[in-house]
């Protein structure tokens, strides 16, 4: 059981790097204004902001959204430790959910956005789809959107034994290279 809490952790340093590195190639240089809504313990989040600075992004703003005060607390304080003497990032907090996003913006100044639900608190049913579209009622032509990911643990040269240990795997097309991927 260990081992293979040691691979997924891992693999999803290997995922978020990879994320990191396609949000860079995309946005380039520029500064990129990270919203994470429903961060919980902010702890992706910052890891993600970790991996974007490390591939090269110049100035990042953090806003770590989250409706419980405890939890947002948390990845407030969680931020601050691994990211306090970093010079290009700013952060703040602010105690919201979904469908408060509208009533905020996190500048005047019109950066390019990426919108990151990467815990696992958003099911997207029908009815969450529809707030999430409402709540990015800012989001520009060319700002980004990240959704959760989970990582499933297992060799990518075996997709059947993927499919075999993970049930949701088993309702769609194994042979699609982005779910292989």
């Amino acid at each position: 059981f260990r081992n293979r809490a040691v691979d997924a952790r891992q693999t999803e340093r290997i995922v978020l790097s990879e994320v990191a590195r396609a949000i860079r190639c995309y946005v380039g240089r520029n500064p990129l204004d990270v919203w994470a809504i429903a961060c919980a313990d902010g702890r992706k989040e910052v890891a993600l902001c970790e991996w974007l600075l490390a591939a090269g992004l110049g100035c990042l703003r953090l806003l770590l959204v989250e409706r419980s005060l405890p939890l947002l607390t948390s990845a407030y304080r969680y931020a601050s430790h691994r990211l306090g003497r970093e010079r290009e990032i700013r952060w703040g907090g602010l105690q919201a959910d979904l469908t408060q996003l509208p009533l905020h913006r996190l500048s005047q100044h019109l950066h390019r956005q990426l919108f990151c639900l990467i815990g696992s608190q958003i099911g997207l049913l029908d009815s969450e789809i529809l707030i999430l579209r409402q709540a990015l009622v800012h989001a520009q032509k060319n700002d980004l959107l990240l959704l959760g990911f989970d990582v499933s643990v297992g060799d990518p040269r075996s997709p059947a034994d993927l499919i075999q240990r993970e049930p949701l795997l088993q309702a769609v097309d194994a042979a699609h290279p982005l779910l292989r991927a």
